[in-house]
């Protein structure tokens, strides 16, 4: 269920009022699946998840069935070497689509991915 306005409000006033409370939304609702996204107070998503509003059980798998979709991104110029192989680390571990990265990043990604049938794109 998404949040009505009230809830949202209440969470804006704590963050206004000095106590810098995560703020989380449902940012879409779809064929019975919500991601839910919690920003915290600098407006820096910090945690997604995907839930099932239709099944109790389905919300387990909802994630692996949502990862499938998602690229896995880091397309700022000031990537670090650490953060690439972190990315296909993650990307590994939850089988995303693909991972999306700087053309100057295609060989650490070749290695990192290698093995894994996980698809890279080059920005």
């Amino acid at each position: 269920m998404m949040r009505d306005r009230f809830e949202i409000e209440e969470d804006l006033a704590r963050m206004e009022g000095g106590s810098f409370a995560d703020l989380e939304m449902v940012i879409e609702e779809a064929e019975g699946f919500q991601v839910i996204t919690t920003f915290n107070c600098e407006g820096d998503v910090i945690d997604v998840r995907a839930n099932s509003a239709n099944e109790p059980a389905a919300a387990e798998n909802a994630a692996g069935k949502l990862a499938a979709y998602i690229d896995h991104t880091a397309l700022k110029p000031d990537v670090t070497i650490d953060q690439i192989q972190m990315l296909c680390k993650e990307a590994r571990a939850h089988q995303f689509a693909s991972v999306c990265v700087n053309s100057c990043w295609v060989r650490l990604c070749a290695e990192n991915l290698r093995g894994s049938g996980l698809k890279f794109a080059l920005w």
